[in-house]
């Protein structure tokens, strides 16, 4: 039996990781971040791996946190997967856990800059986060904006299947 996520794949390690996606109060603009050291990272969401043994319902909320330096205590919910193939970039591709929130004042409108301390042997990374409006997220790398207009249908069917 083929494995119909992994084939395409072949011979790429398959690393599970997480996609987050924070909307402002109107959904208008969702928050993204560059690295002004590392120019050609592009313009990402915030994301990361899923370790060992976590759920993704785990992994996003802790991501969030490292990658901005803020913890969001409102929800982060689960409204797709997907797989990415990042050939163009190393030898791995991603399964996919896309999570979405609306800022509730915990992320500052005007942006910031944080450096996330990563340990080991890696160096610290700076990170600044700014708005950008979600009629502008397929610029993104790697395709981290490709599922940012339905991230905005679903809080938008949430919204009104709840009035």
């Amino acid at each position: 039996m083929t494995d119909i996520l992994t084939s395409p794949f072949r011979g790429r390690q398959l690393v599970s990781k997480v996609m987050i996606y924070i909307l402002d109060e109107d959904l208008e603009s969702f928050l993204v971040f560059s690295q002004p050291a590392y120019p050609d990272a592009g313009i990402q969401v915030p994301a990361g791996t899923i370790e060992e043994n976590e759920a993704p319902e785990c992994a996003a909320p802790r991501e969030l946190a490292e990658e901005t330096g803020l913890f969001f205590d409102s929800r982060l919910t689960c409204f797709a997967v997907s797989s990415y193939d990042m050939a163009s970039f190393k030898n791995e591709a991603h399964l996919r856990y896309w999570f979405v929130g609306v800022n509730d004042g915990t992320f500052d409108s005007d942006g910031w800059t944080h450096v996330e301390e990563r340990g080991g042997n890696l160096s610290d990374l700076t990170c600044s986060f700014n708005w950008r409006l979600i009629d502008d997220g397929r610029r993104l790398i790697a395709g981290h904006g490709h599922l940012v207009e339905a991230a905005r249908h679903y809080v938008r069917s949430e919204i009104t299947s709840h009035e």
